[in-house]
């Protein structure tokens, strides 16, 4: 167990929480005290360097780089810690690049593992394939005893694998059929559906708009007051929004079929080019 984490796991036994209430993980400690708020006492706004952040979209650039809408100012705040320890924090969070091997790992991620993670590749000496549940969510939490999985032997199986497939041009055609099959049994003329919830939608919000200046007027006529006049249209209009939802729901349900039928006849086309090449450049 590394230092964060057993930082990590003493605030946990402590009952020290994060924001919200969850157990720390020593690389959520490490992040958090890294921020840039935290080692300097002081917020910029609105902060140019953080434009491409998702947490500050509203920060806003020019065509010269700084705020577009003026000047940014900077607010002081409190130190939490001195120089000196602000000093070892940036010495200690500091993120130092990776020692690489030049080891690729071709299946990391792809193999799920018995305790239902994904293997990834690792190792120390030796090429391995290490499940992604050992390590702990957080400080203290379980760890799985999945099996590690050597590296040069998984692949070569695969491969193997892979080469007996492709060398199979006629399990690669049945696989073509398969997926143009596959929403065979049920010819459905999505241009067509797509186009009938078009027109239903558009009628039913041009009942609403009739149906909303009827019940204006009615509540003009009966003289009521701008709150019991707005609650008589919404009640005017309930059972037609309703059902412009659902019709709504079902239009975007029918596209999302329409595009998975044409992803299916596109892979079988692939399938179909892909037993073509490998009867051609790959022999078994």
């Amino acid at each position: 167990m590394g230092s964060w984490d057993r930082a990590a796991l003493t605030l946990n036994a402590e009952g020290l929480m994060t924001r919200s209430g969850k157990p720390w993980s020593g690389d959520n400690l490490r992040a958090k005290l890294r921020w840039q708020e935290l080692l300097e006492p002081k917020v910029i706004w609105p902060n140019p360097a953080n434009a491409k952040r998702s947490r500050h979209r509203g920060v806003t650039l020019g065509v010269d780089g700084n705020s577009a809408f003026g000047e940014t100012i900077e607010i002081p705040l409190p130190a939490i810690f001195s120089f000196e320890e602000v000093m070892e924090l940036k010495w200690v969070t500091v993120t130092r690049p990776p020692v690489t091997r030049g080891r690729t790992y071709t299946l990391s991620r792809r193999p799920e593992s018995p305790c239902g993670k994904h293997y990834t590749g690792g190792g120390g000496a030796e090429r391995e394939y290490r499940c992604s549940g050992k390590k702990p969510e957080y400080a203290g939490a379980p760890r799985c005893s999945c099996p590690s999985m050597d590296a040069e032997a998984v692949e070569a199986y695969v491969w193997d694998q892979i080469r007996a497939m492709l060398g199979d041009t006629k399990r690669l055609r049945h696989l073509a059929s398969l997926q143009a099959t596959r929403h065979a049994g049920s010819k459905v003329d999505y241009e067509k559906r797509i186009a009938d919830f078009e027109r239903q939608i558009e009628e039913q919000q041009e009942s609403m708009d009739l149906a909303m200046t009827v019940a204006a007027r009615q509540a003009a006529r009966k003289g009521l007051g701008r709150a019991e006049a707005e609650a008589h249209v919404e009640r005017a209009v309930r059972r037609l929004e309703a059902e412009l939802a659902e019709t709504e729901k079902l239009l975007a349900e029918t596209r999302q079929w329409q595009a998975e039928a044409a992803a299916t006849e596109g892979r079988a086309n692939d399938i179909e080019a892909l037993a073509e090449l490998a009867h051609i450049h790959i022999s078994t």
